[in-house]
């Protein structure tokens, strides 16, 4: 052979091996650039969280996380088992979805980041980035998944959809949202990917009971061993989400399904019995170490979890049984479904029966998660709410773009395929069909949950694509692409462009869908950001938690190890803050202080209750009685006045100094919120609306127009709510509160109306705050403005005892006798007047409670509140009423105009212990000097016929929420614009 012929077979066979090489390892650097690309999407708002050198999280849920994440640092590896630092005056076990697996392997991971001592920066700094960590090594368990459904190419084409969804998938597994909800896809797809595997090698293995009664081991090893990784795979996604007990529910009914069609067509029903029996087997002891109830519970480890098991393998266990007796006693095979039916009917009576609370619990929790509708209260957390099925459609676009129809194209084919297949079908198809429908119902009915449905659009696109490679006969591997034909790339070219461009063409802008990478970046730590303010002003400015007049108490430690209980014995000086529950988690990790209501949903019918509460009597004795109540057993807007006097006369002398000492409340719970607010307590939304004259302002060419109609909006019952009396009014008229911080930040919220084509207005928007979407219909000519209300975005309120000023004029009846005081508000960046006024006796003397000092000598170190609110000089008391008078401001002329008999004036200097300690101030009244300068205007007062700036011009009547608006403690992504409203800028938050 001559050498010229030897160098040309050489580099052949150097050819053919590159093509082999490639042929074998070509998935390596195609996923390299997917993952790569995943994790960059994930990534690119990292800078948004960082606020003065702060690193926060969007939603309410990752701080609580950050708690959870910190202890298990501190006390590596265990986690909290009760926290008396939230749910004030009860505490709480937070179950197992805090403190889960998910907290544990990133504590872990910043042990390791950190050295063994990471700081918390470090720990915030690992949870921040968690989230898009999880959510890019889900492209691993789905990549196999796809491989064992469609092969290699379809895997890659499944990954390929993965990484250019948006929706759930990728908002979850987004920078900064730290929350369990990505770890729990990830951890379901190991678990599907250990039970797909398990299912192949049974079929491949074929075992038997006589194979167990023979304990022929090396038969049994290979399915055993997988039967056992997909109990260990299951196990780990309950430690990380209890709930997913729901996931074995799952599996029992393709259990029940794929044994029967097992034994009805032929096929033996003992192989995939077996996975089921033993999986599951090894589940129920792997349990134990993370149980947290020995009650029936689903969001932690319980004796539901236990019993769900345990019913699962059993009935994997009696189906294979079962099938034998009838083999046995030569019953048709086509009895066997119906008994199996009747079986199921059966156990679920006897459960009815034995276990009432089990059966009750697992019922009213398959209605929560398949129903398809939500419970009032549950349409008050915005990722629970059901999805509209009128809406579905544009809703599966905004989630998957046209993905979802593919996907629906490919479950269908694949259910046709089973149903045709005989004894021929592949049980793991099966799975995925039966697993599919039961996530789609789960989609519909939370909307959080297609965070679970978008795995099953994965694997379906994957499947349906290697269908299609498989039916067009496309040339696979690298010896024969040159075989490939030009109507096989046309196909390939239309499937790609089919799933695409609706997701990342010029169709994404326009369609409901948002590309991944635009989503991405969207993302924010939204409300949490300017709440930072006032969390951080709390944590600096009040008593630790046991000091609260208790200079010399011992302040409860953060993360100090607590025995778990039901009901938490705080020590003296510990104390409650109310806010909505949305913001409970922030209150305890950003303020370090104990919310009454969290997250959790553990308090939100008080809170509710005492927002909406008209009267400060009322108001106060919910307080009072808050620690004698367990809310979970009693609606407390069903107690009487009388009946709450009653619960804290009983009270023990623990529960008597349980106070709750300040209020947090947000623009949102003033406006959009306050609709989920009434669905706890108290009377409905539609309540506080009515129907009067408001004057609507448009913008037009030549400047300002305006209008008065009879519109819809808030009525007077919503203003004297304790909400509004507070916010909206800085505790006018309150004997017992006073504003104590508000942020720098501010907030309008208003009204929107629309003309008509007949001239008639109607109302579009309801008190709601203003946004960038808001702002764009007010660019429309027929679309304006009212009842537009200027507030700080949060203010926080002190509950005190109050000073008790009391006089006397020289009164032959009884008259009005008001003390009002001017405050400066924080960092002077405003300045109002609180007033109070009473009626005297028929002697004339009086006595008036008013709850803000004019001297600030105390602060945290003798156990009260460094106040950023401040007087600006003494009370003055004068007889008559302020009454009507709208004004931020109130100066002499308001005096005079409002002054009556016998025209009586005096002073009153009030020491900040005597707001706290009740004291009495003695207050001579004496007449009023007739060159009193009548024409001494406060700063910032309008005349009669002019609307100050943080005024309305219907006396104040705004409106708030909406009639379906739900929360999840999170809004925007705290993006902000400017935009003209009624002659000045006021700031839009982008929605």
């Amino acid at each position: 052979m001559s050498s010229e012929t030897e160098t040309v077979e050489d580099e052949t066979a150097n050819e053919r091996s590159v093509l082999d090489i490639w042929e074998d390892w070509y998935h390596v650097p195609v996923l390299s650039v997917l993952v790569a690309f995943m994790f960059w999407v994930r990534i690119q708002a990292r800078e948004r969280f960082t606020s003065g050198g702060e690193i926060l999280f969007r939603g309410n849920d990752a701080y609580y996380h950050y708690r959870e994440i910190q202890y298990t640092v501190n006390n590596w590896p265990w986690t909290m088992p009760f926290d008396p630092y939230t749910h004030f005056p009860y505490g709480t076990t937070s179950g197992g979805q805090f403190g889960s697996l998910f907290d544990q392997i990133v504590a872990t991971a910043a042990l390791v980041v950190g050295l063994g001592d990471p700081s918390g920066e470090t720990v915030r700094t690992v949870l921040l980035y968690a989230p898009a960590v999880f959510g890019t090594l889900l492209v691993f368990p789905l990549y196999y998944l796809g491989k064992h459904y469609a092969g290699r190419l379809g895997a890659l084409f499944g990954v390929f959809v993965l990484a250019i969804l948006p929706g759930y998938i990728l908002d979850r597994g987004t920078v900064g949202f730290g929350d369990h909800h990505i770890a729990e896809a990830f951890f379901l797809s190991i678990a599907l990917v250990m039970v797909v595997r398990a299912l192949r090698v049974a079929q491949q293995e074929k075992p038997v009971y006589e194979l167990v009664v023979d304990r022929d081991w090396e038969a049994l090893r290979d399915p055993t061993i997988a039967s056992v990784l997909a109990g260990v795979a299951i196990a780990l996604y309950l430690w990380t989400w209890p709930p997913g007990i729901i996931f074995i529910g799952i599996l029992g009914a393709f259990f029940t399904v794929s044994l029967t069609l097992d034994y009805v067509r032929g096929r033996s029903p003992d192989h995939t019995a077996f996975v089921g029996v033993v999986s599951l087997a090894t589940v129920v002891p792997m349990l134990v170490v993370k149980t947290g109830s020995l009650s029936f519970e689903t969001t932690t480890i319980s004796l539901t979890q236990y019993l769900i098991a345990i019913a699962v393998a059993a009935g994997c266990a009696f189906m294979a049984w079962l099938a034998r007796k009838f083999d046995d006693r030569d019953i048709a095979r086509h009895y066997y479904p119906a008994v199996i039916a009747g079986g199921i009917l059966s156990g679920a009576v006897l459960m009815a029966v034995a276990l009432p609370d089990a059966f009750s619990l697992i019922q009213d929790n398959v209605v929560r998660v398949f129903a398809l509708g939500s419970s009032d209260t549950g349409r008050t957390v915005g990722e629970v709410q059901a999805v509209s099925l009128d809406d579905a459609g544009s809703f599966m676009i905004s989630q998957y773009g046209l993905t979802y129809l593919t996907a629906a194209f490919g479950l269908f084919w694949m259910a046709a395929h089973i149903a045709l297949a005989g004894d021929d079908y592949r049980p793991d198809e099966l799975l995925l069909v039966v697993l599919t429908v039961f996530l789609v119902l789960m989609s519909l009915t939370q909307q959080r949950f297609n965070y679970y449905l978008a795995i099953s659009v994965v694997l379906l696109n994957a499947w349906l694509f290697g269908q299609i490679l498989r039916l067009l006969d496309v040339p696979t591997s690298a010896k024969r692409l040159t075989d490939i034909k030009g109507y096989q790339v046309l196909t390939l070219v239309a499937v790609l462009l089919l799933v695409t461009v609706p997701l990342v063409g010029p169709l994404a802008s326009s369609s409901a869908s948002t590309a991944a990478a635009e989503a991405g970046n969207s993302t924010g730590p939204g409300s949490s950001a300017y709440w930072a303010e006032s969390t951080g002003w709390l944590q600096e400015n009040t008593p630790e938690p046991g000091t609260y007049a208790n200079p010399d108490g011992e302040p409860m430690e953060m993360y100090e190890t607590y025995e778990q209980t039901d009901d938490y014995d705080y020590p003296e000086g510990a104390y409650g803050v109310m806010s909505w529950w949305d913001y409970g988690h922030w209150i305890t990790v950003q303020g370090e202080r104990i919310p009454n209501a969290n997250p959790f949903q553990q308090g939100p019918r008080p809170a509710s209750e005492f927002l909406q509460t008209t009267n400060e009597t009322r108001a106060e004795l919910v307080l009072e009685a808050l620690p004698s109540l367990d809310e979970r057993d009693e609606h407390i807007s069903d107690l009487s006045n009388d009946e709450l006097r009653e619960v804290i006369a009983q009270q023990s002398e623990a529960e008597a100094r349980e106070d709750t000492r300040y209020v947090m409340i947000d623009d949102q719970m003033a406006s959009n919120k306050f609709s989920p607010i009434t669905r706890w307590a108290g009377p409905s939304f539609g309540d506080y609306l009515s129907t009067q004259e408001r004057m609507i302002t448009f913008q037009t060419a030549e400047g300002q127009a305006q209008q008065p109609a009879n519109l819809y909006g808030m009525n007077d019952r919503f203003e004297n709510t304790m909400l509004s009396r507070m916010y909206y009014h800085d505790s006018q008229q309150l004997s017992h509160y006073r504003l104590v911080h508000e942020t720098r930040s501010d907030t309008t919220i208003l009204s929107l109306a629309q003309r008509t084509e007949g001239g008639a207005t109607r109302p579009v928007a309801i008190n709601r705050r203003f946004t960038g979407r808001l702002a764009n219909m007010l660019q429309r000519p027929d679309v304006g403005a009212y009842d537009i209300r200027r507030e700080s975005t949060v203010k926080t309120f002190e509950r005190v005892d109050g000073a008790t000023l009391e006089g006397s004029v020289n009164a032959s009846n009884a008259t009005s006798v008001t003390a009002m005081v001017q405050l400066n508000g924080t960092q002077d960046q405003r300045q109002f007047t609180y007033y109070q006024s009473v009626e005297t006796d028929e002697n004339g003397d009086f006595t008036v409670t008013v709850p803000y000092p004019t001297e600030e000598t105390l602060g945290p170190d003798d156990g009260y509140t460094n106040s950023s609110v401040r007087a600006a000089g003494n009370y003055t008391v004068f007889t008559g009423s302020l009454e009507g008078v709208n004004a931020e401001r109130i100066g002499d002329r308001h005096i005079l105009q409002n002054l009556e008999n016998p025209g009586q004036i005096g002073n009153a200097d009030v020491p900040e212990r005597a707001i706290y300690e009740g004291g009495n101030v003695t207050v001579e009244m004496e007449g009023i000097e007739e060159n009193l300068d009548v024409n001494d205007t406060a700063d910032n007062q309008t005349s009669e016929n002019q609307t100050a700036d943080n005024e309305t011009t219907d006396n104040g009547n705004t409106t708030v929420g909406d009639d379906g608006t739900g929360s999840d403690g999170a809004s925007g992504d705290g993006n902000e614009s400017d935009t003209a409203l009624d002659g000045r800028f006021v700031r839009a938050t982008t929605s």
